[in-house]
Protein backbone atom coordinates (compact mmCIF):
# COMPACT_ATOMS: atom_id res chain seq x y z
CA UNK A 1 0.00 0.00 0.00
CA UNK A 2 1.57 3.40 -1.06
CA UNK A 3 0.39 5.21 1.66
CA UNK A 4 3.29 2.68 3.67
CA UNK A 5 5.62 5.69 2.79
CA UNK A 6 3.91 8.23 3.36
CA UNK A 7 3.33 7.06 7.14
CA UNK A 8 7.01 6.26 7.43
CA UNK A 9 8.02 9.92 5.97
CA UNK A 10 5.78 11.68 7.96
CA UNK A 11 6.79 9.54 11.15
CA UNK A 12 10.28 10.28 10.37
CA UNK A 13 9.92 13.61 10.07
CA UNK A 14 7.84 14.10 13.34
CA UNK A 15 10.33 12.30 15.11
CA UNK A 16 13.22 14.20 14.06
CA UNK A 17 11.56 17.09 15.50
CA UNK A 18 10.97 15.30 18.98
CA UNK A 19 8.59 13.40 21.00
CA UNK A 20 5.19 14.89 18.33
CA UNK A 21 2.05 12.55 18.57
CA UNK A 22 -0.10 11.84 15.65
CA UNK A 23 -3.25 9.65 15.15
CA UNK A 24 -4.18 8.03 12.04
CA UNK A 25 -7.62 8.18 10.23
CA UNK A 26 -8.22 5.40 7.39
CA UNK A 27 -10.75 4.03 4.70
CA UNK A 28 -10.38 0.41 4.74
CA UNK A 29 -12.77 0.02 1.30
CA UNK A 30 -13.53 -2.93 -0.04
CA UNK A 31 -10.77 -4.88 -3.01
CA UNK A 32 -12.82 -4.74 -5.84
CA UNK A 33 -14.12 -1.39 -4.17
CA UNK A 34 -17.78 -1.79 -4.77
CA UNK A 35 -18.27 -5.47 -3.65
CA UNK A 36 -18.97 -4.96 -0.18
CA UNK A 37 -17.75 -9.01 0.56
CA UNK A 38 -14.36 -8.01 1.66
CA UNK A 39 -14.23 -11.72 3.48
CA UNK A 40 -13.94 -12.83 -0.16
CA UNK A 41 -10.03 -11.84 -0.54
CA UNK A 42 -8.26 -11.10 -3.42
CA UNK A 43 -4.64 -11.69 -4.55
CA UNK A 44 -3.87 -8.41 -3.50
CA UNK A 45 -5.25 -8.41 -0.20
CA UNK A 46 -2.52 -10.45 2.12
CA UNK A 47 -1.78 -10.72 5.73
CA UNK A 48 1.81 -9.42 5.72
CA UNK A 49 3.38 -5.87 5.25
CA UNK A 50 4.32 -6.00 2.11
CA UNK A 51 0.00 -6.20 0.74
CA UNK A 52 -0.84 -3.89 -1.81
CA UNK A 53 -4.11 -3.21 -0.34
CA UNK A 54 -6.01 -3.38 3.19
CA UNK A 55 -9.57 -4.13 3.65
CA UNK A 56 -11.48 -5.00 6.89
CA UNK A 57 -10.31 -8.09 6.44
CA UNK A 58 -6.67 -7.62 6.40
CA UNK A 59 -7.11 -4.39 8.59
CA UNK A 60 -4.51 -5.64 11.86
CA UNK A 61 -1.72 -5.42 9.01
CA UNK A 62 -2.42 -1.57 9.66
CA UNK A 63 -2.84 -1.59 13.44
CA UNK A 64 0.66 -3.76 13.46
CA UNK A 65 2.79 -1.77 11.35
CA UNK A 66 1.34 1.44 12.98
CA UNK A 67 2.87 -0.64 16.61
CA UNK A 68 6.14 -0.37 15.50
CA UNK A 69 6.31 3.50 16.36
CA UNK A 70 4.84 3.26 19.31
CA UNK A 71 1.58 1.69 21.46
CA UNK A 72 0.09 5.73 21.64
CA UNK A 73 -1.07 6.07 18.52
CA UNK A 74 -4.70 6.17 17.39
CA UNK A 75 -6.43 4.77 14.91
CA UNK A 76 -10.02 5.57 13.65
CA UNK A 77 -11.24 4.18 10.25
CA UNK A 78 -12.85 6.74 9.43
CA UNK A 79 -14.95 6.25 6.01
CA UNK A 80 -16.15 2.47 6.15
CA UNK A 81 -18.32 2.24 3.38
CA UNK A 82 -19.81 -0.77 2.20
CA UNK A 83 -22.35 -0.85 -1.24
CA UNK A 84 -25.45 -2.47 -1.60
CA UNK A 85 -24.90 -3.06 -4.78
CA UNK A 86 -22.32 -4.89 -6.82
CA UNK A 87 -22.58 -3.14 -10.74
CA UNK A 88 -19.57 -5.16 -11.97
CA UNK A 89 -21.99 -7.99 -11.46
CA UNK A 90 -25.47 -6.42 -11.57
CA UNK A 91 -25.82 -7.84 -7.91
CA UNK A 92 -27.61 -6.46 -5.24
CA UNK A 93 -25.71 -6.96 -1.95
CA UNK A 94 -28.37 -5.76 0.95
CA UNK A 95 -27.61 -8.44 2.97
CA UNK A 96 -23.97 -8.25 2.63
CA UNK A 97 -23.81 -5.05 3.15
CA UNK A 98 -25.40 -5.56 6.48
CA UNK A 99 -23.01 -8.21 7.00
CA UNK A 100 -19.91 -6.20 5.89
CA UNK A 101 -21.20 -3.46 9.11
CA UNK A 102 -21.71 -6.28 11.30
CA UNK A 103 -18.48 -8.25 10.53
CA UNK A 104 -16.43 -5.24 10.44
CA UNK A 105 -17.36 -3.58 13.31
CA UNK A 106 -16.89 -7.20 15.22
CA UNK A 107 -13.30 -6.85 13.77
CA UNK A 108 -12.64 -3.57 14.76
CA UNK A 109 -13.96 -3.81 18.22
CA UNK A 110 -11.65 -6.44 18.91
CA UNK A 111 -8.86 -4.64 18.16
CA UNK A 112 -7.46 -2.49 20.63
CA UNK A 113 -5.68 -0.11 18.39
CA UNK A 114 -8.41 0.85 16.62
CA UNK A 115 -10.30 3.02 18.32
CA UNK A 116 -13.44 4.17 16.10
CA UNK A 117 -15.53 2.37 13.01
CA UNK A 118 -17.77 5.28 11.64
CA UNK A 119 -19.75 3.97 8.44
CA UNK A 120 -19.68 6.17 5.53
CA UNK A 121 -23.68 7.68 5.76
CA UNK A 122 -26.74 7.15 6.28
CA UNK A 123 -28.60 7.82 3.14
CA UNK A 124 -27.63 6.82 -0.78
CA UNK A 125 -26.21 9.71 -2.49
CA UNK A 126 -27.56 10.68 -6.02
CA UNK A 127 -23.52 11.59 -7.34
CA UNK A 128 -22.21 8.32 -5.70
CA UNK A 129 -24.82 6.54 -6.99
CA UNK A 130 -24.22 7.64 -10.99
CA UNK A 131 -20.73 6.32 -10.31
CA UNK A 132 -22.34 3.12 -8.70
CA UNK A 133 -21.93 3.21 -5.26
CA UNK A 134 -25.06 2.34 -3.06
CA UNK A 135 -23.09 3.07 0.52
CA UNK A 136 -25.62 3.97 2.64
CA UNK A 137 -27.63 2.52 5.31
CA UNK A 138 -30.91 3.73 3.73
CA UNK A 139 -31.90 4.21 0.27
CA UNK A 140 -31.73 7.62 -0.96
CA UNK A 141 -35.72 7.77 -0.24
CA UNK A 142 -34.70 7.43 3.18
CA UNK A 143 -36.11 3.92 3.42
CA UNK A 144 -34.16 1.76 5.89
CA UNK A 145 -31.85 -0.93 3.84
CA UNK A 146 -30.98 -4.37 6.43
CA UNK A 147 -27.75 -2.83 7.22
CA UNK A 148 -29.49 -0.24 8.67
CA UNK A 149 -31.10 -2.30 11.49
CA UNK A 150 -27.93 -4.12 11.74
CA UNK A 151 -26.21 -0.47 12.37
CA UNK A 152 -28.82 0.19 14.93
CA UNK A 153 -28.70 -2.64 16.62
CA UNK A 154 -25.10 -4.48 16.59
CA UNK A 155 -24.16 -3.66 19.82
CA UNK A 156 -27.48 -5.46 21.42
CA UNK A 157 -26.84 -8.98 23.64
CA UNK A 158 -28.13 -11.71 20.95
CA UNK A 159 -29.07 -9.58 18.23
CA UNK A 160 -31.32 -11.53 15.27
CA UNK A 161 -30.35 -9.14 12.66
CA UNK A 162 -26.24 -9.22 13.53
CA UNK A 163 -26.34 -13.18 13.92
CA UNK A 164 -28.24 -13.08 10.19
CA UNK A 165 -25.62 -11.31 8.59
CA UNK A 166 -22.70 -13.09 10.12
CA UNK A 167 -24.27 -16.25 8.69
CA UNK A 168 -24.39 -14.32 5.40
CA UNK A 169 -20.56 -14.13 5.56
CA UNK A 170 -19.79 -17.81 6.70
CA UNK A 171 -22.22 -19.35 4.51
CA UNK A 172 -20.66 -20.79 0.94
Amino acid sequence: YTAKDILDGVNSMLSSEGTISWDLAFHPYCAPEQDSRFWNRTAAVTDDSSTQIITMSNIQVLTDYVRQYGSEHHIILSECGFSSYYPTEGKDLQAEQAAAIAYGYYIAETNPYIDNFIVHQLKDDANEMAGGWYLGLCNSDGSHKPAYAVFHEMDWKNNAWVQTAYCVVISP
